[in-house]
């Protein structure tokens, strides 16, 4: 018998990444999204094409079904699936909590949840959000997403998708277990997840807003920029000792993590963008996420800051030039009154530090004269 499963989350990962890896297997597939133009179009094309690297033939997603979230049927096969896969951004999760009170209530039992968010450990942000709720007693895990996957072009339902064959989900609980091929069961993945967190999207931070300050719109192309890469090779050398002493692990698997991550960032074939890396600036300066988490750990083992220090200067840029100066609803009137707020942890001098690098960035400093100023040496 076919398992029955919904996809919360109709983009690039939802569609694009966990779709392809249940593709192989015997699902009664849906998807749900808040966007109803999505929907329809997926609705009307009935197909969609996934290029998976450069491999051949392309994977065609068909046989689905696909539901505006206020739509009643939504609710209906949610309540049905088996299993229940979301991709929403970490920052969204809340936000399903009706919809899920709803498929809650006509199921008659627990919902079974997979969050794939790109967090450091979204299902204890998934169950804060439901806590109270008529959902709050859904079990609820989490995968670790590596693949990117975007559209192979705006506003086309056919996605191009790193060739990364496999999604790991967490056990630690064991609340229940998936019957797919490319989905691993695996112990520990909290560490991951945080060992993820500190070095591909720390990296992504540095690539994505030192990039959006030099004007670039590819992502690849900031990824490839020469001193782009001289920085990320200063940061690497510090946050690379740092993560092996915290985490545990050896320096030989460490370094080849994150030249992966580098690798995985220069691909030319996946073109995605410095906006959609860089937005909701706010949540990636927050104190545990890619920036001031690792700058945190970093300060802890005496390893020099500079690079993560611009990179959330550049962030605050980015925010003040792109985003809404505003956190928990309230409003605030410059970059770095919201950052002080944002990381109480920072002491006086670290505000004044990033907020300097934040007034030489305004003023069109180049990016080179902050590299002649750091006292990082690469290895």
């Amino acid at each position: 018998m076919a398992e029955r499963v919904v996809i919360i989350g109709a983009g690039g990962s939802g569609r694009g990444f966990i779709a392809r890896l249940l593709s192989e297997e015997a699902v009664e597939l849906c998807f749900v999204d808040r966007d109803r133009e999505l929907i329809e179009a997926l609705r009307r094309s009935r197909q969609y094409r996934i290029q998976v690297g450069a491999k051949e033939p392309q994977t065609v997603i068909q046989g689905y079904e696909a539901f505006a979230s206020e739509e009643r049927e939504a609710v209906e096969r949610t309540a049905q699936a088996d299993f229940i896969f979301t991709a929403v951004g970490e920052e969204h999760l809340g936000e399903l909590t009706p919809f899920l009170e709803a498929a809650r209530e006509r199921r008659g039992r627990p919902l079974q949840i997979v969050a794939c968010e790109n967090g450091i450990a979204p299902k204890t942000v998934f169950r804060k959000a439901l806590k109270g709720s008529g959902a709050e007693d859904s079990r609820i895990t989490q995968g670790v997403i590596f693949c990117t996957s975007i559209p192979r072009t705006k506003g086309s339902l056919d996605i191009v998708s790193e060739d990364y064959p496999e999604l790991p989900y967490d056990i630690d609980e064991n609340l229940f277990r998936l019957p797919f091929a490319y989905f691993p069961a695996t112990p520990h993945l909290d560490r991951l997840l945080q060992r993820k967190i500190y070095t591909y999207n720390c990296l992504s931070a540095c690539i994505s807003y030192l990039g959006a300050y030099l004007k670039y719109d590819i992502y690849a192309e900031a990824a490839n920029d020469t001193l782009i890469r001289r920085f990320c090779t200063l940061l690497l050398t510090g946050l690379n000792r740092t993560l092996c002493t915290s985490m545990d692990v050896a320096p030989a698997d460490q370094q080849e993590f994150s030249k992966r991550a580098l690798r995985k960032f220069s691909n030319p074939d996946i073109s995605d963008t410095i906006q959609k890396n860089a937005r909701s600036a706010v949540r990636k300066l927050s104190p545990t996420e890619r920036i001031m988490g690792p700058m945190h750990l970093m300060d802890q083992q005496g390893e020099d800051t500079f690079v993560l220090r611009l990179v959330a200067a550049a962030a605050l840029l980015y925010l003040e030039r792109n985003e809404e100066l505003k956190y928990q609803d309230q409003e605030y009137a410059d970059a770095v009154s919201l950052f002080r707020k944002l990381n109480p942890q920072i002491n006086e001098e670290g505000i004044k530090s990033i907020a300097g690098m934040l007034e030489e960035l305004r003023s069109g400093e180049s990016l080179n004269a902050f590299f002649g100023k750091t006292s990082c040496e690469a290895v």
